[in-house]
């Protein structure tokens, strides 16, 4: 925390040298984070099937001038990401006998989100912003339940079933595209789209299979876009 606003302090130096005459404004955001992650199923894998889901996200921001059009916009964020997502499940007996469930999961994850945002300003109403994102997770919800679909409840199968396991990394880093609206000099208003570069997380699961010891692994993304306002003092 100490390092994060070490480097926010030195951007705000380095914008005031750079331009004297145009402040550095310190603002809060707060706002709604509509995600959906992307999972990517090994080869062979029946895919899953997920829906948004909405979060909150708000903290600080530094609007750090570099020219009349150019500013570095760093923001100290909370903010929730994750998703529903569904997927069936087909046990075989050795017997003439087939049990059916479907599945549903739901993920949320939350973060402490550091964005470097590069800011072009292209007049007085709009303004043009990229730049990576790295979180950091500071707690994640997994929740998983089944429904039977058609067969019967067997033992074997719930005892396979609660081997559901969701892990989690650490650390995220994507890439952030988006556009600001100037409602008033000091009111914003954001919309940004977010796109994960690597695994947040790990689901094993039972899939399709006949002696109901196999399982399989998907690959989990963040991805999802922001609507924010921002408050600047």
């Amino acid at each position: 925390m100490k390092k994060i606003i070490l480097f926010i302090l030195l951007l705000s130096n380095l914008g005031l040298t750079a331009q004297s005459l145009i402040p550095t404004r310190i603002g809060i955001k707060l706002g709604t984070n509509l995600d959906n992650v992307r999972i990517i199923a090994e080869e062979g894998v029946q895919p899953t099937s997920n829906s948004s889901i909405s979060g909150i996200i708000g903290g600080l921001c530094v609007y750090i001038p570099l020219s009349d059009k150019w500013y570095i916009n760093p923001e100290l964020l909370y903010a929730q990401k994750g998703s529903p997502f569904s997927y069936n499940f087909i046990h075989d007996y050795t017997v003439n006998e087939r049990t059916e469930y479907e599945i549903e999961n739901t993920l949320v994850l939350s973060y402490l989100q550091l964005n470097p945002t590069l800011s072009f300003k292209a007049n007085d109403y709009l303004a043009l912003n990229f730049g990576p994102s790295a979180a950091f997770l500071i707690g994640e919800n997994y929740t998983i339940n089944k429904e039977l679909i058609t067969g019967n409840e067997g033992t074997g199968v719930n005892e396979l079933l609660e081997d559901d396991l969701y892990s989690s990394e650490s650390l995220d880093i994507g890439i952030n595209v988006g556009i600001t609206y100037f409602i008033k000099d000091n009111l914003l208003l954001e919309a940004m789209a977010y796109t994960g570069l690597i695994d947040v997380g790990e689901l094993e699961k039972p899939y399709q299979q006949n002696t109901g010891s196999d399982s399989a692994e998907f690959k989990i993304r963040n991805q999802g876009v922001t609507l924010v306002f921002s408050y600047l003092f």
